[in-house]
């Protein structure tokens, strides 16, 4: 593979990566669905235009850690197709950071109600 391609054949890399994912993930759907209901939200209540660049941090870097979770238990799969207790602790390890960006999103979207609601 040659490096330093054009800008469109890289972001078709990535498009391509992003539309793989989101077909293999049901966790990705998920937080596509998720993500909709908080624009939903956010449209509803209208809030500070700061608590909109906080949501869509956070959205990112949800669905960033949840690719980067898919593409390690891809390389392991590959590595190690058969049980390994090594390999269980990585992946392991990469689902724990899914999910402490998950409860950061759940937290930061009860304290924008409480900011918005009270």
């Amino acid at each position: 593979m040659m490096k330093n391609k054009a800008l469109l054949s890289r972001m078709s890399y990535a498009l391509a990566g992003l539309r793989y994912a989101f077909q293999q993930e049901k966790s990705l759907r998920f937080h596509a669905m998720a993500t909709g209901l908080v624009i939903l939200l956010l449209l509803l209540l209208q809030p500070a235009i700061y608590w909109w660049a906080i949501v869509v941090i956070t959205v990112a870097l949800v669905v960033a850690v949840e690719m980067l979770n898919t593409a390690i238990e891809g390389i392991c799969d590959f590595v190690q197709p058969e049980h390994d207790e090594k390999i269980k602790h990585i992946k392991d390890v990469a689902a724990g950071a899914v999910l402490i960006t998950s409860v950061a999103a759940l937290i930061i979207a009860l304290l924008l109600l409480i900011d918005v609601l009270v």
